[in-house]
């Protein structure tokens, strides 16, 4: 191959980099799923649950640990109720599992795809519910998906 040939795939390699790198920015990454952002003192839960809107806007009463697992109660009786299998640290999200208590008085299990997140900034805790279900031993699916934020007021 002559020079020529040898620079027109150099620049071809180039620009199909910088095409890529293009489309992957433009596209944001994995940005999570679009938590909701509390105030200080507040809890939010807020989605769909088979086509019917849910939204709880709560002080924020509960509260989280986390001892090598990790678990989140909000309310009392509990809204909401998560575990998660590890500790995560600000800036990390992880699989997470547990129930929520719908306005009705419904309870619902939030399974597989759901999610735990601590932003970076460390003043919130944020879940996504997935594959939600309903019923004894949760076996009545349900469609749509819950995500909720936790701030305490310190």
């Amino acid at each position: 191959w002559g020079e020529s040939a040898r620079a027109t795939v150099r620049r071809t390699a180039m620009r199909s980099a910088i095409l890529a790198f293009t489309i992957l920015a433009g596209c944001g990454g994995d940005e999570g799923p679009g938590y909701p952002e509390c105030p200080a003192g507040k809890f939010l839960l807020e989605g769909a649950v088979d086509g019917m809107p849910v939204m709880i806007d709560e002080t924020a009463n509960g509260g989280f640990s986390q001892l090598g697992t990790g678990q989140f109660e909000q309310g009392r009786p509990a809204v909401l109720k998560m575990t998660w299998e590890k500790t995560l640290y600000d800036g990390q999200s992880g699989p997470a599992m547990g129930t929520v208590v719908l306005p009705k008085g419904e309870t619902l299990c939030a399974g597989a795809g759901s999610r735990v997140a601590f932003p970076a900034n460390g003043d919130q805790i944020q879940f996504l519910l997935k594959n939600l279900a309903s019923g004894s031993g949760c076996s009545v699916p349900k469609t749509g998906e819950l995500r909720a934020c936790w701030r305490s007021t310190r």
